[in-house]
C-alpha cells in the first residue's frame, strides 16, 4: 500500500451497516459478527496502518456504496442518508477521520453503465487525484519500458523473478537500458509504490516479487491454514 494512492472502500449500500452478512467469515482473530461496519473499520485501519504517513490527511479514503439496484426507487435517498450517516457515526471518533472523504455520498448501481452516479464517481476520483500532493511530480520515464515488461509478465501469471532475470529483462530493452545503480533505484522506487516487493538484504535481494498479491496470499495461508 502506498500513500500515493486514492483508496476506494466499496460496500453494499442496500444493507444496514450493522446487519450481519450471511455465509461470510469474519477476519482471523476477530470474534465479532461479520457486518459491513466491521469490514469498513477493518479496511480503513489496514490502509492507515500500512501506508507511510508523509502528508497530513494523505492518503484519502473514499466510501462508495453499491447495490442501489437492490433498493426500491422510492426509498433510495432515504437509504443513502441512512447508510452514509451511519458511516459518519462509525468513524466520528476515529483518529484517522481526517483521511476520510465523508462529504461525497456516492450510491451506485454497478449493473447500469448509464447510472449518473458513476459519472459523479469518476469526477470525484479525478478531483481528489488532482488535489493529491504528489500530482504533478516528475517521474523517471527511463524506467517505463522495464515497468511495462514486468506488467506484461504479471498479466501472464508470473509472480516472482530472480534478480538475474530482471537484469536480463533490462538488458534486452530496445528503448532504454538502465545502469546498475538505476536498476537498483527502480526496484526500491517501485517497492515504495507497492508495485513490487523487493528487500535489499543479503538473504532476499536475489529475488523480486512482481505480483505483491502473492505475498498477501502467503500471509493469509499462515493465518488461516488454507
Amino acid at each position: 500500500m502506498t500513500y500515493r494512492a486514492l483508496f476506494l472502500v466499496v460496500f453494499d449500500g442496500s444493507k444496514g451497516l450493522h446487519e450481519q452478512v450471511p455465509d461470510v467469515l469474519c477476519f482471523p482473530g476477530q470474534h465479532m459478527a461479520p457486518t459491513p461496519a466491521v469490514f469498513l473499520q477493518h479496511w480503513v485501519n489496514c490502509i492507515l496502518t500500512y501506508c507511510k504517513a508523509v502528508y497530513a490527511g494523505i492518503p484519502k479514503i473514499l466510501f462508495v456504496a453499491t447495490h442501489k439496484d437492490k433498493v426500491p426507487r422510492e426509498i433510495i435517498e432515504t437509504q443513502r442518508e441512512l447508510v452514509f450517516t451511519g458511516v459518519e457515526e462509525l468513524f466520528k471518533d476515529h483518529e484517522g477521520r481526517h483521511h476520510l472523504v465523508l462529504d461525497k455520498r456516492i450510491f451506485v448501481n454497478a449493473t447500469d453503465k448509464f447510472d449518473p452516479e458513476i459519472e459523479v464517481l469518476k469526477k470525484t476520483i479525478t478531483h481528489l487525484t488532482f488535489e493529491h500532493p504528489c500530482w504533478g511530480e516528475r517521474m523517471p520515464n527511463a524506467c517505463v519500458p522495464l515497468e511495462l515488461e514486468i506488467a506484461e509478465l504479471v498479466a501472464e501469471g508470473k509472480q516472482i523473478l530472480s534478480l538475474t532475470e530482471v537484469e536480463e529483462l533490462n538488458a534486452i530493452s530496445k528503448v532504454s537500458i538502465l545502469s546498475f545503480n538505476q536498476l537498483r533505484d527502480f526496484l526500491h522506487y517501485h517497492h515504495s509504490l507497492g508495485k513490487i516487493v523487493y528487500f535489499d538484504t543479503p538473504q532476499l535481494r536475489d529475488y523480486v516479487i512482481i505480483s505483491p498479491l502473492l505475498l498477501v496470499e502467503v500471509m493469509r495461508s499462515f493465518v488461516t491454514g488454507i
